[in-house]
């Protein structure tokens, strides 16, 4: 089995259907510090395409699912209770009630380079943003721009043709 291909935008799109349950592969838990005492945890999920970060509250079974070694890193889970909210404008996966479903054979587990991190500015405005560089950039490559100038620079950082050497050069 394997995470369900786009389910990060049909998540993220606000209208999937009360029966979509998407498989999700978890690809990081990290248990966070809670002011009030409770148990939360950060769980970074992908569908394959996309990666976010979810978050487990207190009264999620999924907290419990964690502390028994039950859920790790690879592990596909059908999320079959979650829902959004917004929190200091942007907004969170929440999941309440999550099945394991196995882990994800490493034959299918996409290479994390490849996955991009899905940002989000609001409920309504989302948008995926690439994690890795142009990797069309290694066969163009294109000159840096110098902060506030608008030109290119050399690698070597000779910015003017008189540095460069070529001055009177027609």
């Amino acid at each position: 089995m394997e995470p369900t291909r786009g389910a990060i935008g049909r998540i993220y799109s606000g209208n999937p259907s009360r029966d979509f349950n998407p498989y999700l592969e978890v690809r990081n838990i990290r248990k966070l510090d809670d002011p009030q005492g409770g148990t939360r945890y950060a769980v970074s999920v992908t569908d394959g395409d996309f990666v976010v970060k979810a978050l487990a509250l207190p009264g999620s079974s999924l907290i419990s699912q964690i502390e028994r070694n039950e859920v790790i890193v690879t592990t596909l889970l059908c999320l079959t209770d979650y829902r959004l909210e917004e929190l200091n404008g942007s907004s969170f996966l929440l999941i309440n009630h999550a099945r394991v479903m196995g882990t994800v054979p490493e034959h299918l587990r996409v290479p994390s380079e490849r996955l991009q991190k899905w940002v989000t500015a609001g409920a309504r405005q989302q948008q995926p943003v690439a994690t890795q560089p142009d990797p069309s950039a290694a066969l163009f490559p294109r000159p840096a721009t110098a902060a506030g100038v608008g030109g290119s620079v050399l690698a070597n950082g000779e910015t003017t043709p008189e540095k460069r050497g070529n001055f009177g050069v027609a």
